[in-house]
């Protein structure tokens, strides 16, 4: 089990663009590591650093991996939170839609973490889902946002917009496309 979660790990560093020596891993596992371990901890346990005690180790089911502690202690919170668009040329809008369009167009995105917004360099949509071309009207400016067919009147809301359209829809795929 530990070695397929380790190929996955690896597969999805390699995916995100993580340089590492992968042919030689640093995998707590091998027998040269867990000696050295066992060697430290020892060392520790000799200075009187150590007490023993229970605490539980939290395993995933579904992976079949103990979790860490982060991915167990989970706190409500309020975050800051954003909606923003990312503006799309209208010559793209048009091969999308099949329209002309001379209105500003957006597809619409929403953050916890818009410190991260200015280092944002490309923009994702899932290929089966379906996504509106919606005209809106907001502070007396005219613009559209292309926004996921479900979210349309929850983003609407949010953002505060009463006067909309739905232009055209699409699925994924064809946004992806271009």
């Amino acid at each position: 089990m530990p070695k397929n979660q380790i190929e996955i790990q690896k597969g999805e560093f390699k995916r995100l663009g993580v340089l590492g020596d992968w042919e030689n891993p640093y995998l707590t596992m091998a027998s040269k590591f867990e000696a050295d371990i066992v060697r430290s901890l020892g060392k520790i346990v000799s200075k009187g650093y150590v007490n023993r005690g229970d605490k539980p180790v939290h395993w995933c089911v579904d992976c079949g991996s103990a979790l860490a502690e982060a991915e167990v202690e989970y706190e409500d919170k309020i975050s800051p939170s954003i909606d923003f668009g990312f503006p799309i040329d209208n010559k793209t809008v048009s091969t999308i839609f099949g329209q002309e369009f001379d209105l500003p167009v957006y597809v619409a995105s929403w953050t916890t973490t818009p410190w991260t917004v200015p280092g944002n360099v490309a923009l994702t949509v899932n290929a089966e889902f379906d996504y509106c071309l919606v005209q809106v009207t907001k502070d007396s400016k005219d613009f559209c946002l292309i926004i996921g067919k479900d979210l349309v009147e929850a983003t609407l809301e949010r953002i505060e917009v009463k006067d909309s359209k739905i232009l055209g829809s699409c699925k994924g795929k064809k946004i992806r496309k271009c």
